[in-house]
């Protein structure tokens, strides 16, 4: 299982500024196959610098979840660092 890309159709920073909420739609590939999932998603930096990522699957998935889950953190976090995510 691999995420090969996120598409982020909305991103909103409300009025906390530490706070960025995201609906996505995550594409996943299993087996030689694809499945787009939509997705929504909050990144949280701390006061550290650190991010904390609240993620929330908006459909059911065939597959064990906590890689899934897993799988797009990860991909958040290396597009966020990349500057992938808009603002």
């Amino acid at each position: 299982m691999e995420v090969l890309e996120l598409k982020i159709t909305h991103s909103e920073s409300g009025y906390i500024y530490y706070r960025i909420s995201y609906e996505a739609t995550a594409v996943l590939s299993f087996l030689e196959k694809t499945k787009e999932l939509p997705i929504h998603f909050i990144i949280e930096t701390s006061a550290s610098g650190a991010k904390d990522i609240e993620l929330t699957l908006k459909d059911d998935i065939d597959y064990p979840l906590l890689p899934v889950v897993r799988a797009i953190k990860q991909k958040i976090l290396e597009d966020d660092k990349k500057g992938l995510l808009p603002c």
